[in-house]
């Protein structure tokens, strides 16, 4: 044990030593720490959350905090294996062993992949009810996803969650970026080479690694290897199940219905087809699963009825397009669909309560979005978004603005927007305002 706690004391000055190194790209996530409670740091594998960490511990030295008063520790690290028998007051023994006079000043601890300690919920509540500090949490392996880390910790904790990169802060990545920063702002020229940025965005999606990629086909195997990773860590391993083909080939199916309707009884069908013995009931939890590890989102008609939330097929969105078209196998370069995922992951920053609308008229408007902790009710007034690629042609514009109205008309809402991918225009009408605008300009907006 005595070894053990030198282990961990080596660590912990080894991550401080290095604490002032790395050049990270900023994310554009605003997390409120508050007194009290951990807070978790939650999202898919590889999207940045230890370097969000990272950054949080740059902009503390900035202000002046001691590297002393910073514990860092990844609980995945090889050299902490017997720390996963032993009880994990021993960090706490560690630390305040190298620094016994800070027992008396705030400490900010960092621990990635604490699900590797034992009773580490307890210990973690024990820490905060204890010493004056604070906590700061994330992790995704197998063992336990970092959605269940904050379920764990109950009341005791603050999840926030990180996604790929945005439009935004993958504009953050180019020298130039302060010509980007306020769409309202941009000048014709900044506009024209935020044009160019966004299809290369559309090129290689979100994903911080991703983007550093120049080959095409590189970024496609490391997107595949970590989908590959999210099926059989997160989901396989994690949940027991005994079906790894049919589990991946359904990963394959609903990604290939990214921005379309998918209904689980269709989709066991497909898999039947192929010979998969799966049950509607197990389509339905698989599907979950991989939610739960923030690949996919499914979205749910909008209605004030449970029953027809539920019996209405939903609509299958990934955490990033081009994971979806580097795993899905039969997903083509479709603008439309991937301008549609892009306004998805978009809105989902800011709320989880996005559903698709049917009108009365029998048509379909593809966002209704309400404000973050908002209840449904006749009284709700949904933000109505169309997407729609190409509005050249007078039927498909049409089309579109009829559904909005329809939509306005239902919801009582006196404006409605359309996402394109160059056209900018307005219109009005008997029910208000109609906005055309471009996805770059659109993904730019607060």
């Amino acid at each position: 044990m005595a070894n053990l706690v030198q282990t961990i004391q080596g660590i912990i000055l080894e991550n401080q030593s290095y604490m002032r190194r790395g050049d990270y790209w900023p994310r554009l996530m605003q997390v409120e720490r508050i007194k009290g409670k951990a807070t978790v740091i939650t999202g898919i594998r590889r999207c940045g959350k230890s370097v969000y960490e990272k950054l949080y511990m740059h902009s503390l030295l900035e202000d002046g905090i001691s590297e002393e008063n910073i514990c860092e520790l990844d609980f995945s690290d090889d050299r902490l294996l017997d720390l996963r028998i032993e009880e994990p007051n021993l960090v706490t023994e560690a630390y305040y062993g190298i620094f016994p006079e800070k027992a008396d000043e705030k400490v900010w601890f960092f621990f990635d992949e604490i699900q590797y300690l034992s009773h580490w919920e307890l210990f973690v509540n024990r820490l905060q009810n204890t010493r004056d500090c604070e906590v700061n949490i994330t992790g995704s392996s197998a063992k336990l996803l970092v959605r269940e880390i904050a379920t764990e910790l109950g009341g005791r904790s603050l999840p926030w969650e990180l996604f790929p990169f945005s439009f935004e802060e993958f504009l953050e990545t180019k020298e130039d970026s302060a010509k980007y920063r306020r769409a309202g702002r941009i000048s014709p020229d900044a506009a024209r080479m935020c044009r160019k940025y966004f299809e290369e965005y559309c090129r290689t999606g979100g994903f911080p690694e991703a983007i550093m990629m120049t080959e095409h086909g590189t970024r496609v195997r490391y997107l595949q290897n970590l989908a590959e990773t999210v099926v059989f860590r997160d989901v396989v391993a994690r949940y027991g199940l005994n079906n790894p083909n049919a589990v991946y080939r359904q990963m394959q199916m609903l990604l290939g219905c990214m921005s379309s309707l998918m209904s689980y009884t269709k989709l066991k069908k497909r898999l039947a087809a192929e010979q998969y013995r799966v049950s509607v009931e197990m389509v339905k939890q698989v599907t979950n699963y991989f939610e739960d590890a923030y690949m996919i989102f499914s979205v749910e008609v909008l209605s004030l009825n449970t029953a027809v939330r539920n019996t209405n097929p939903r609509k299958i969105y990934c955490v990033d397009h081009r994971l979806a078209m580097s795993v899905s196998g039969v997903l083509t370069e479709d603008i439309g669909k991937i301008l549609e995922n892009l306004v998805f992951v978009h809105l989902r920053r800011r709320t989880d309560l996005i559903f698709y609308a049917k009108t009365p008229e029998g048509y379909e408007v593809d966002f209704a979005v309400l404000p973050r902790g908002e209840q449904i009710s006749e009284e709700c007034r949904p933000e109505l978004i169309q997407v729609c690629a190409d509005l050249s042609e007078s039927e498909t514009m049409e089309r579109e603005i009829r559904a909005l109205r329809s939509g306005m008309r239902q919801y009582k809402k006196d404006t409605g927007t359309i996402v394109t991918l160059d056209t900018e225009d307005e219109w009005n009408c008997d029910e208000g305002m109609i906005k055309a605008v471009p996805a770059w300009k659109y993904l730019l907006s607060n």
